[in-house]
């Protein structure tokens, strides 16, 4: 599972950061009223591989990091509500700081704006009035369309060599898009959920009843969540009890370009399981992505290696599509893989689907732009420029845009 503060492309930044460096993201969405599978309910059970950043553990390394610091920032002539928020911000980190496997128990030191300590503090929560972010949520079989908006963004800072997290920002919102304030209730399980995101669970749970499922509210809909579940519990307990180097003791960008295969390989096993165990579109995506990112390490893997990921990430795409159609996403990083295989026209179908089941998808118009400049189809380009601009104006400031156009232009000078 960002209008004045956060304009449109920003908020296509975020989303682009959420797919490349595993930005979290917490927004008010209504959950299919399907019944949960028997695998996400089991005493014990974890989502791990639904939170890991393209198959690779992100988490703190508590012996540079201890105590853990947090700085929370509060305007500067703070409401009673600004007031408030301070204690819900430590007690929703003291919750995941408590269930710490024992080796790697710490404790918490907080920082305000006016310390030193502050700047140097490894979270920076940040409350702004609002996230200025709405949009409508997909209609399910049993309830009616809800209109949702961003409560938080978490946003990483990491090594992607070690998997050591060094910093993390929160931003969350005080107020509704109205305007009207935010009630204290969903705040403690809006900063209970960001703060999961920023203990290194960069994704979301399957289960609705965990705390980091992507909706703030239970299965039922009727009750926020202010306590971690079993299943939030068993999952940051796995996260930090795998082995893992801490340390960086590689050195070369070779080395740590193999480094990263590695620790990506090592965890496809537990990907496949969860994907066809649980058999979401979400834990189908999280394979795929996996998949995807060891097909692109050409200096890392052997051609017919990286061929055989694609292959499978392939399947794991389409599977995740066969699930949940509309997902825009998915069917970009569809084609995206079609391309790395030298499939375009596969490429070019499955971006006409995804456009013909959502119409305003700007990126997808990008992407089959590309693709048809590659295969010297300057009408499907131009038709293609045409309707992202169509759906985002502002489109024309991205650089994949100008570079797709100088492309056209070259190939049509009267265009």
């Amino acid at each position: 599972m960002l209008g004045s503060l956060f304009k449109q492309q920003w908020m296509m930044l975020v989303f682009f950061l959420a797919t490349i460096i595993g930005t979290g993201y917490f927004c008010f969405a209504l959950q299919p009223e399907t019944p949960i599978p028997t695998t996400l309910t089991t005493v014990g059970w974890n989502y791990l591989s639904s939170v890991l950043y393209q198959g690779q553990r992100l988490r703190w390394d508590f012996s540079t990091h201890a105590p853990f610091t947090a700085c929370i920032n509060v305007p500067e002539n703070p409401t009673d509500i600004d007031r408030r928020v301070s204690p819900l911000v430590i007690n929703a980190i003291q919750q995941w700081l408590a269930v710490l496997p024992e080796a790697q128990k710490t404790t918490l030191d907080v920082a305000f704006p006016e310390s030193i300590a502050c700047k140097k503090a490894q979270l920076q929560v940040v409350f702004l009035p609002t996230l200025d972010a709405q949009y409508t949520a997909g209609k399910t079989t049993e309830t009616k369309d809800k209109v949702g908006f961003t409560a938080a963004i978490t946003t990483p800072v990491f090594s992607s060599s070690t998997g050591k997290l060094t910093t993390m920002k929160m931003n969350v919102a005080l107020n509704k898009p109205t305007g009207a304030p935010q009630s204290q209730v969903i705040l403690r399980s809006v900063l209970l959920h960001e703060t999961g995101h920023a203990m290194g669970l960069l994704g979301h749970s399957p289960n609705p009843n965990d705390v980091m499922a992507s909706a703030y509210y239970n299965k039922a809909g009727s009750q926020a969540k202010l306590q971690l579940s079993a299943s939030d519990v068993a999952t940051l307990q796995a996260l930090y009890s795998q082995s893992a180097q801490w340390s960086n003791t590689v050195s070369g960008a070779g080395l740590k370009v193999n480094q990263a295969i590695a620790n990506r390989e090592s965890t496809l096993p537990a990907l496949r399981v969860e994907a066809q165990t649980v058999g979401l579109a979400l834990q189908w995506r999280n394979l795929g992505n996996a998949l995807l990112w060891l097909g692109q390490q050409k200096e890392g893997l052997a051609e017919v290696k990286r061929t055989a990921y694609l292959q499978e990430a392939v399947q794991a795409f389409n599977q995740a599509l066969a699930n949940q159609p509309t997902l825009s996403a998915v069917s970009i990083q569809l084609a995206q893989t079609y391309q790395l295989l030298k499939q375009l026209d596969e490429a070019q179908a499955v971006l006409a689907k995804a456009i013909s089941l959502n119409s305003a998808c700007t990126n997808c118009y990008l992407e089959q732009a590309w693709i048809g400049a590659k295969l010297r189809q300057w009408t499907i380009v131009k038709q293609a420029l045409y309707n992202a601009k169509q759906v985002n104006p502002r489109v024309v400031q991205q650089p994949a845009y100008k570079k797709i156009e100088q492309l056209l232009l070259a190939a049509m000078p009267s265009v």
